[in-house]
């Protein structure tokens, strides 16, 4: 396990050593030295969604400053899952700057203005 972080509800969501060396970092080189920037979105986003067609993932979005992309808006997919004891616990899909929310998402929660 490469990182544990904690979501808005405080579940457990887990970023791999695989999704963030293997994934994130190749497909999203600007990610490099970001892992606070994802704590955060997860930690306290301004709206969460979710892609109809993954009702299992929650994608959480935050305004926020990067190194590599100063105006972006960090966009972090987390699939979720109901352990045998009823917590749910999420693994780290993706994160990278986005330049919008997705149109077709559902938005579960919005910060309000």
């Amino acid at each position: 396990m490469h990182r544990a972080f904690s979501d808005c509800h405080d579940n457990p969501v887990y970023l791999t050593e695989a999704c963030w060396f293997d994934h994130i970092l190749v497909e999203h080189p600007e990610m490099d030295n970001e892992e606070e920037s994802v704590r955060l979105t997860l930690r306290d986003p301004d709206c969460r969604t979710r892609n109809p067609a993954f009702p299992n993932r929650e994608i959480f979005y935050r305004v926020c400053r990067l190194r590599l992309v100063p105006d972006a808006i960090m966009k972090v997919v987390v699939a979720f899952e109901t352990t045998e004891l009823g917590f749910s616990r999420g693994t780290l899909i993706t994160a990278f700057p986005a330049t919008s929310i997705r149109q077709g998402e559902d938005l579960l929660w919005k910060r309000n203005s």
